[in-house]
């Protein structure tokens, strides 16, 4: 039963991590009531295309900019021009958590938090602090745009806003959220 699955395996990245790291997300719906004008200060309204990119009928820039290294393996990406279209599936965040598995010991990932930069890290410990720095920062500076833009194929509007901690381990999170989908039969 997949559930039973994700709830040990949740119980067995926290067995011991310290209280303090053990702070649930919390998930709002973005279900749009009657009246209530769309997401977004604006601030994404301006364009980050270039002369070289093209818009296809999604809405989504496509070329114009080099791609970066494993995370535009899937799709090539595209850059989404509105912040509030820039949400992350649970298969993409699977596919981080992936990630975080492959390269965390093999790249030498250090910790982030004050006092602890010389030590190394292990999967079940990185934070959103380390993934940004280790990973998630040199895919997406050459290009300059979000990381949702590397692997989004086109405009991703969420349905769920997710309000979380970023000295979570990201697994935990990861977890959290795939439950959420599961407990809601939202796929992925």
């Amino acid at each position: 039963h997949k559930q039973f699955g994700l709830r040990a395996q949740a119980a067995a990245v926290c067995a011991d991590l310290p209280p303090r790291l053990l702070h649930r997300p919390t998930f709002h719906s973005l279900a749009k009531p009657a009246g209530l004008a769309d997401m977004g200060c604006g601030a994404s309204a301006q364009s980050t295309t270039d002369a070289q990119s093209t818009t296809d009928a999604q809405g989504c820039t496509q070329g114009g900019s080099e791609g970066g290294g494993e995370a535009d393996m899937q799709s090539g990406g595209c850059t989404i021009d509105k912040t509030e279209e820039r949400g992350i599936t649970v298969r993409q965040l699977l596919r981080v958590a992936r990630i975080i598995r492959q390269r965390c010991v093999k790249d030498g990932w250090t910790s982030t938090a004050p006092g602890a930069c010389s030590t190394l890290l292990d999967p079940e410990r990185v934070t959103l602090y380390d993934l940004a720095k280790w990973f998630i920062r040199k895919e997406t500076e050459s290009r300059k745009c979000s990381y949702v833009e590397l692997v989004a194929s086109g405009p991703q509007r969420p349905k769920w806003f997710v309000s979380h901690w970023w000295g979570e381990p990201v697994l935990l999170f990861v977890l959290c959220v795939e439950q959420h989908s599961v407990d809601r039969g939202l796929g992925e």
